[in-house]
């Protein structure tokens, strides 16, 4: 390797550290996803689909729950209508700046499922054909 290839991988690596730090990865990130929609579903009702706004973290309650293990125990009436909550939001590794929440942000620990499949899954359980209101 180069003497030039080696500064050109040090910077590159160096800025991706630098873009997933608090304060700039703040500033980057600051305008896209203020703007950014987070939506949320269980696996088989399109009725589900929860939209969450903005930087702030999750409030749901679901992540509530799941924080609080304790709640569940407390409330056995509760678990039988908990089901598994789904992000209908991609993870682009491409956009680095982005990695910080994708390894730490509770958002990000839910597994992946998109809009159409969750339809998909309700169609194919119900049998007829999903329209949306």
């Amino acid at each position: 390797m180069t003497k030039e290839t080696k500064k050109r991988v040090i910077w590159i690596v160096v800025i991706i550290i630098l873009s997933n730090t608090y304060p700039l990865r703040l500033f980057i990130s600051m305008a896209e996803r203020d703007l950014k929609v987070y939506s949320y579903s269980t696996i088989d009702d399109p009725q589900s689909i929860l939209f969450e706004y903005g930087m702030g973290p999750a409030d749901f309650w679901y992540f509530q729950v799941i924080k609080d293990s304790s709640y569940l125990k407390e409330n056995p009436s509760f678990s039988k209508y908990y089901k598994k909550l789904y992000r209908n939001f991609r993870i682009n590794p491409l956009f680095f700046w982005h990695w910080w929440d994708y390894f730490f942000d509770e958002r990000y620990t839910l597994p992946y499922i998109s809009r159409e499949e969750v339809i998909k899954n309700w169609e194919r359980e119900n049998g007829m054909k999903y329209e949306e209101k």
